[in-house]
């Protein structure tokens, strides 16, 4: 088994960091690399004498699973460099210091867990979120709908301002958790039910998102079907309200019976904001390179 020459980042004990890294890549080993391997010798189809130099597990939000060596791996690489240099100049193995392995647009959608001998080092990162194809489309999408509901409230049209910013809200739930393995998300049809029950679950009672945005999802819930569907229009009503200052955001719930609108961040801003902040914290590692 090869040794891993690498750390965690930002690890106050590099012995027992280093420790996990070792086991955590000889595992990727035992699990997939290694049984590819023999699977393809057997049948013949891997030329001899094979030397592994770089390999990649990429995993599909469907449970699908591939493995591939060496060219094969597709990926683009993040570097910093520990000396200053010029664009186009040629770097060695010395000159790089942190870096992590990202999916190439080929995979936008996958997790992955790459390997690669650079120097003579063996070198892993992962990550292993899924849907961000997905996810980026979801947050596009978003963006549009509080647009409108920006609009909608500079208009004064209570109830569209309360559909749109909700959709935009429920589309950033989504994006958020998209990048967790549930097949479930994939479904266009998917029920609003199931989207807040699981933000409500995964934010809510364990925490993984802002309570602002969690109050002012849950809100926007509760006025939607009165605004959409003329059932309850003294609550539409009383869901938006105008900042002293004027300025109309996608903003926190207040104390009082609707939401109060900051002039800190306009509506698409906010949106993308809340869920970049999350998505950066979901499952995610990468190991940089260390001497062996």
């Amino acid at each position: 088994m090869p040794t891993v020459g690498a750390v965690m980042p930002n690890s106050s004990d590099d012995s027992a960091h280093a420790d996990a890294a070792q086991r955590t890549f000889e595992h990727a080993f035992e699990l997939w690399i290694s049984p590819e391997i023999e699977r393809r010798r057997a049948a013949g189809t891997l030329s001899e004498p094979f030397e592994l130099k770089s390999a990649q597990v990429v995993m599909e939000v469907d449970g699908i699973v591939s493995v591939r060596l060496n060219g094969e791996v597709k990926s683009a690489v993040f570097a910093q460099v520990n000396r200053p240099v010029q664009k186009g100049e040629l770097l060695t193995a010395s000159d790089i210091g942190e870096f992590n392995f990202h999916l190439t647009e080929d995979d936008p959608n996958a997790g992955h867990f790459t390997v690669m001998n650079i120097g003579g080092a063996w070198c892993m990162s992962f990550d292993f979120r899924y849907n961000r194809g997905r996810i980026q489309q979801h947050l596009e999408a978003a963006t549009e709908f509080a647009s409108c509901g920006a609009h909608a409230i500079k208009s004064g049209f209570t109830r569209a301002a309360i559909d749109n910013l909700f959709s935009a809200a429920e589309l950033v739930a989504r994006a958020i958790l998209l990048a967790l393995p549930d097949e479930k998300l994939l479904d266009p049809g998917l029920s609003h039910g199931y989207v807040e029950r699981e933000l409500n679950r995964f934010g809510g009672q364990f925490g993984n998102v802002e309570s602002d945005f969690m109050a002012a999802f849950n809100r926007l819930r509760d006025r939607r079907s009165g605004a959409r569907y003329l059932r309850s229009p003294t609550n539409a009503g009383r869901c938006l309200r105008r900042s002293q200052a004027g300025s109309r955001t996608f903003a926190t719930a207040s104390t009082h019976d609707g939401l109060e609108y900051g002039s800190s961040f306009e509506v698409s801003d906010r949106i993308a904001h809340i869920a970049c902040s999350h998505l950066v914290r979901l499952p995610h590692a990468t190991l940089t390179r260390g001497e062996r």
